[in-house]
Parts: C-alpha cells; sequence; structure tokens
C-alpha cells in the first residue's frame, strides 16, 4: 500500500513538473496569418506598411538609423527582422506573448527579445534609451493607452520619434464588438482622444495618414488567399482554425466598408523636457 501510494505520488509530481515546464503555446491563428502572409508579420500590410513608416520617419530625422529602436508588440519578430534589414543597427522588441518570444528568439537570434507587459515597459528599460519606438497593430488591444504612452515616453529621449499603425474607430461607444486573433477585445484608437493623450504624455503630434483603403485591400487579400489555400491550410492547421480566421477578418473588412473602422499611422516626437 504505501509503495503504491509513493508511485502515485510520483507520477502526480512528475506530470506537475513536465507541465510547469511546457513551452508556451504558439497562437495557431496568427501562425496561419504569417503563413498567408508570406512571413513573421501579424499586421496588416506587413513590409509595405513598414516601408511607408521608414519613408517617413527619415523625413522626420534623417540619422534615425543609427539611434536605438523598441518595437512594442513585436509578436514573432519579423517587423524587428525587417527594420535591421533597412539598416537600422539597434533593435529591441517587447510582447506580451512569451511563446512569441521564444519563436522570435530562436528566429532571429542576434536581436533581444522580451517577453512583458506594454503597460510596464520603462520598468524593463532605461530612461530615455530609444531613439524610435514603434507599434504596429499593437494599441487596439491595449484599453489604457494613456498609461502606455507614459510609458513609453518615459523610454524616449528628448526628440525621439514614436509610430503608431492601427486601426481607428470614430464613436468612442461603439467598439463593433469584434475580438481579435486572441479572443479579446480590440479597442481601436479613436483619433481625438489619442491625440489629447499624446500632448497629455509629452508628445508631439507630427503627421497622420489615413490608411483605411489600405486596410480594406489588405484584408481582402487575407480572404482571398484563405479561401484559394483552404485545402492546405486545412491540413497545416485545422479547419477550425480556418473558419475562425475567415469570421475575423470578414467581420473586420465588413466593419471598414460600413465605416465602423478605420486604419491610420500617426507619428510623434517626444518633446524636450524643460
Amino acid at each position: 500500500m504505501q509503495i503504491h501510494k509513493l508511485l502515485l505520488l510520483l507520477i502526480t509530481l512528475h506530470s506537475a513538473f513536465i507541465k510547469a515546464n511546457q513551452l508556451p503555446v504558439l497562437n495557431p491563428i496568427r501562425r496561419l496569418l504569417c503563413h498567408i502572409r508570406g512571413g513573421d508579420y501579424v499586421h496588416p500590410g506587413d513590409e509595405h506598411v513598414i516601408d511607408l513608416v521608414i519613408n517617413q520617419i527619415l523625413q522626420f530625422e534623417p540619422n534615425l538609423k543609427g539611434k536605438p529602436v523598441l518595437d512594442v508588440g513585436c509578436g514573432f519578430g519579423g517587423t524587428v527582422n525587417y527594420l535591421a534589414k533597412q539598416g537600422f543597427c539597434d533593435i529591441q522588441g517587447l510582447d506580451l506573448d512569451q511563446a512569441a518570444i521564444n519563436y522570435a528568439q530562436s528566429a532571429y537570434p542576434k536581436f533581444n527579445f522580451l517577453a512583458g507587459n506594454a503597460l510596464q515597459a520603462d520598468q524593463f528599460f532605461k530612461n530615455q534609451s530609444f531613439g524610435l519606438i514603434t507599434l504596429f497593430s499593437v494599441i487596439y488591444a491595449i484599453e489604457d493607452k494613456r498609461t502606455l504612452l507614459s510609458a513609453l515616453g518615459n523610454l524616449a529621449c528628448p526628440g525621439a520619434l514614436l509610430a503608431i499603425m492601427d486601426y481607428t474607430r470614430f464613436d468612442s461607444l461603439d467598439d463593433a464588438g469584434l475580438k481579435d486573433a486572441n479572443n479579446k477585445s480590440m479597442y481601436a484608437i479613436v483619433p481625438n482622444e489619442l491625440r489629447l493623450m499624446l500632448d497629455e504624455t509629452g508628445w508631439d503630434l507630427l503627421v497622420e495618414q489615413d490608411l483605411t483603403d489600405y486596410f480594406n485591400q489588405s484584408y481582402a487579400m487575407i480572404l482571398n488567399n484563405l479561401a484559394i489555400q483552404e485545402i492546405e491550410l486545412n491540413q497545416m492547421f485545422t479547419p477550425e482554425v480556418v473558419q475562425r480566421v475567415r469570421e475575423i477578418y470578414t467581420a473586420i473588412k465588413n466593419n471598414i466598408e460600413f465605416g465602423k473602422l478605420g486604419g491610420m499611422v500617426l507619428y510623434a516626437r517626444k518633446r524636450s523636457s524643460t
């Protein structure tokens, strides 16, 4: 009897050890999107929108490639790697998803990736340590945008640039009930509210660019490729994952076409303290 109890205890402890040391699982919906886009990107427009942002920020600051960069919500690391290919030389990534960070660190080992909450970003890095901070389709997932902008402001050097590319909505009370690939609510940017928050947290707005048509075209491409590759994707992932992606991005595309959602990229500069 004692031996039996001991065996049961050892089995229980072994199971608990295995469970505690299992690596977090990659989100299959996000990986499917990367497969469709042909790279480790989960934001609309992938490399094309990164190029758009690079072209604009270099107009503001031609020497920016030599300054430290933080990509907030870096996901699987594709944006960090692409920025490096374009000549940016000191780039780090931050994301809440530990599985995504594990993947990014393995796929792109020459960069530093950190798992953490962007609302506490200033606890992970030294203050005034970045000349550029980017967020590609990230801020929609964060309800407390003021705290985020304040934390990022602490990390930014005086005169540093901030680039935010994301969904927009024009009615702060209408969130369209949308869920993202993590099945979490989407808190799209309300432009007037974000402008005020930027000012209150020490950022000077520079330029805004409307990307609504670009977003709509991007999701049309995703849904079209999903249909073309459906048999292959069902085998690589599961029919349930494929259907979930179709539901998510059909709903987003419909809300864009109905005028409830849009897309934009805005640029701001960190105000020098006086």
